[in-house]
């Protein structure tokens, strides 16, 4: 078996604002992990995911435009698991912490730093298979 794995895709690169990345194809690879380094940042940091062919991910979520909030596991112990309606939160936060993905069927991701008051974010996708 083949372990195969993506180049790192940059979502956010020290973003100052609130800010949804672009989508990121995923529907090729199982695993995924994001990288997501905070400066000082008060923020709130939630991964979209959808299993459809299109998708707005800056639209409601709706019947015909049908996107949801995803589930990350800390990797830092394994223990700490995200809600996905939640999201990873941070007061002044300055970090540096991996998490999973949970890929499940998934086809689209991006990342949404729907609150952003202070400092920057910057999140990296890797994603892998096996084959």
């Amino acid at each position: 078996m083949i372990r195969r794995i993506n180049t790192p895709v940059t979502l956010l690169n020290a973003v100052s604002g609130v800010t949804l990345s672009s989508k990121t194809s995923v529907e090729d690879f199982r695993h995924a992990h994001l990288y997501v380094q905070l400066a000082g940042a008060t923020t709130t940091i939630k991964v979209k995911a959808c299993d459809v062919e299109t998708v707005d991910f800056s639209a409601a979520s709706t019947v015909s435009n049908p996107w949801y909030y995803v589930d990350i596991i800390g990797l830092g112990d394994g223990a700490t698991r995200v809600n996905g309606a939640t999201g990873i939160t941070a007061t002044t936060g300055t970090s540096a912490k991996s998490y999973a993905i949970n890929l499940d069927f998934a086809k689209w991701i991006a990342v949404d730093a729907s609150v952003l008051s202070a400092g920057t974010v910057s999140v990296v996708l890797t994603a892998a298979t096996n084959e």
